[in-house]
């Protein structure tokens, strides 16, 4: 049977989106050294996407995406990634310290030219911009991949109904501990569940939070 090789090729990818916590706040007020903070912080991040055999697909102002294989090893990868940086900023004055947030999907997506594109990678965008900083969010499809893996962790953190997705998404948070009450990667604060209600991001997010799985 003959292929056209020049179509765009589809595979299944573990999705790993990152972004600075308000990154353009940080460069006004301090151009010069959030632009050497950012500049080592993703030095960091690619280092461990290579470590972690994941490709960087993509850089673009604030933000990293990446791809894997696996969903086990993006999830390490990203553990790592978190432990890193703040081990890295801890040495910075406050002002200076960039923290990240994390959103991991698994989904099919588009290879061409380089880079990758798809919905699966929309999802795991709009799923980092729910995490708090310095945490790790996945998504349910990523969460059934890694979920009885040795050290790994997470807790349910509700269902989301994002635009553009046509049904509301499983989230949850990666913690240290297995229990209900553990922290994520590292400790900072969780903010509150609360009642349903709707939480609007840039570009627009609806959340819809469950407190069943």
């Amino acid at each position: 049977m003959m292929t056209d090789n020049s179509l765009p090729q589809r595979r299944l990818a573990a999705i790993l989106s990152a972004d600075v916590v308000d990154y353009s706040r940080h460069m006004q007020d301090d151009e010069a050294a959030t632009i050497a903070a950012h500049r080592q912080t993703r030095q960091l991040i690619a280092d461990s996407v290579a470590r972690h055999g994941g490709r960087v697909v993509h850089t673009a102002g604030d933000s990293v995406l990446a791809e894997f294989d696996s969903a086990i090893h993006c999830v390490q990868c990203a553990i790592e990634i978190q432990k890193a940086l703040a081990n890295y900023i801890a040495g910075l004055p406050e002002a200076n310290r960039l923290l990240w947030r994390i959103g991991i999907n698994v989904g099919d997506v588009v290879a061409d030219s380089g880079t990758i594109h798809g919905d699966g990678i929309n999802v795991a965008a709009r799923v980092q911009a729910l995490a708090e900083p310095g945490g790790i969010l996945v998504t349910g499809i990523a969460y059934n991949q890694i979920r009885r893996t040795p050290g790994l962790h997470c807790e349910f953190n509700g269902r989301h109904r994002f635009k553009n997705i046509a049904e509301p998404v499983p989230v949850y948070r990666v913690t240290s501990e297995p229990s209900g009450d553990s922290e994520p990667f590292p400790a900072w604060p969780i903010p509150s569940s609360g009642p349903i209600r709707t939480v609007l991001f840039p570009p627009s997010i609806g959340t819809v939070r469950s407190t069943e799985p």
